[in-house]
């Protein structure tokens, strides 16, 4: 009974030591108030170069019905409906122009404040993209009527449009860019054979002359930096007002859209609302955590992978790191989509060379190429008009197919 009450003494004094050094350290934390930038990025520019004429071309934008939206969306090796594509083509007609003026301009600026973070709207994209599906169709019914170098001129088109629907080069819109550029190369992979030697040249030469993307560790730096900025000004902000309480729960109201809060985070949610120290330490791991991916960002992806797969396991399990866990995006899927998209234009640039020099000789590049996925050859195979390409991806996950047509076997 002795050793049992002397065990249980012992124990008591090791709880009260622990949750008096607790107790400090929270003091500690609340009464600690680093000095932080109220802003990090100048004021928005005014709208200007490309972003002009785009504006103006969604604001043109007629509505979609639904069967419009359908054609839109049908799939490539479906019969199309000319009379249907030319008259939906018809009613944009306005609005592609007006995206044609607005590819020859060398900058945009859309004019959007980077200071907002989580709050920040960027309208372009939803639009932006559906015109880009429409400048397809409108390649496809061109390249299916016999005018192959107007139906190029589409293609690069969309490509431009894309670089600038990629600005200011946050996750959003890198995501939007990649979509908006696989659209196009999966439309001229898929109909190589069906353009001319004077198209594939001219698609040859445009893509030469696109300007460069934004990488993925690019925008996640950029995406790093907004969400930082937006965090640290709504505490400074909210904490001058005496209204703190209220600026934390925007915070997590704002990163949680589309997530769940565990029952598990309440306390410690609950102990960041009563101290602005503890918020802006949590802000500091998230800022931590984005170093830590953009290393890994930079890996080979055959290396790369499984790392970022640990530090997203590792994430999940993080009760200190509620900011990151709501902020940071679905990091392996990003850095899949840029690979993929990598890959995607190596395939289109060998299988367009090889058609321009040597018709015979797609194959044999085609299968010089690797998997970025675990550095293996690509898989491909023979199929009615082409060559179809299949990307490797993990368990459960969506691959990547593309199809390139090539003409005779």
């Amino acid at each position: 009974m002795k050793l049992l009450r002397r065990c249980l003494v012992g124990l008591g004094v090791f709880l009260a030591l622990l949750l008096a050094l607790g107790i400090a350290a929270l003091c500690a934390l609340h009464w600690y108030q680093p000095k932080v930038p109220l802003t990090a990025f100048p004021a928005p520019k005014p709208v200007s170069g490309a972003a002009v004429f785009y504006n103006q071309a969604f604001a043109a934008m007629p509505e979609l019905s639904e069967n419009q939206k359908k054609l839109l969306a049908i799939p490539p090796d479906k019969p199309l409906d000319f009379d249907k594509a030319v008259k939906l083509i018809e009613q944009f007609e306005p609005s592609l122009k007006l995206l044609e003026q607005g590819a020859k301009e060398p900058e945009c600026e859309w004019g959007l404040d980077l200071n907002l973070g989580e709050a920040l709207g960027i309208p372009q994209i939803v639009k932006g993209f559906q015109l880009t599906k429409v400048l397809c169709l409108r390649a496809r019914w061109r390249l299916e009527s016999g005018n192959a170098s107007a139906a190029a001129d589409d293609v690069l088109l969309s490509l431009r449009v894309s670089r600038h629907l990629g600005a200011p080069g946050l996750v959003i819109t890198k995501l939007i860019q990649i979509s908006t550029d696989m659209t196009a190369i999966n439309f001229a992979a898929r109909h190589l054979a069906e353009f001319d030697a004077a198209a594939w040249q001219k698609l040859s030469d445009g893509i030469a002359g696109l300007p460069p993307s934004h990488s993925m560790q690019e925008v996640m730096v950029m995406e790093s930096k907004c969400i930082t900025t937006y965090l640290r000004d709504l505490q400074a902000k909210e904490n001058e007002r005496g209204t703190f309480l209220n600026g934390v729960q925007m915070c997590l109201s704002s990163l949680s859209m589309g997530n769940q809060a565990g029952s598990t985070d309440a306390p410690v949610i609950k102990m960041m609302r009563a101290s602005p120290a503890l918020y802006l330490f949590m802000v500091s791991k998230y800022e931590q955590r984005m170093q830590e991916f953009e290393k890994l960002m930079y890996l080979p992806y055959v290396e790369g992978r499984p790392k970022i797969e640990a530090f997203e396991k590792e994430l999940k399990t993080a009760r200190l790191d509620i900011i990151s866990r709501f902020a940071l995006p679905a990091l392996s899927g990003l850095r899949r989509k840029e690979v993929q998209m990598e890959t995607a234009w190596a395939i289109f640039r060998t299988a367009l060379d090889a058609q321009i020099h040597d018709p015979g000789s797609v194959r044999a590049e085609l299968a010089k190429l690797r998997d970025p996925y675990d550095d293996s050859p690509l898989d491909w195979r023979d199929v009615k008009g082409g060559v179809e390409v299949k990307l490797k991806a993990p368990p459960n996950q969506k691959t990547l197919t593309l199809m390139v047509g090539l003409s005779g076997k």
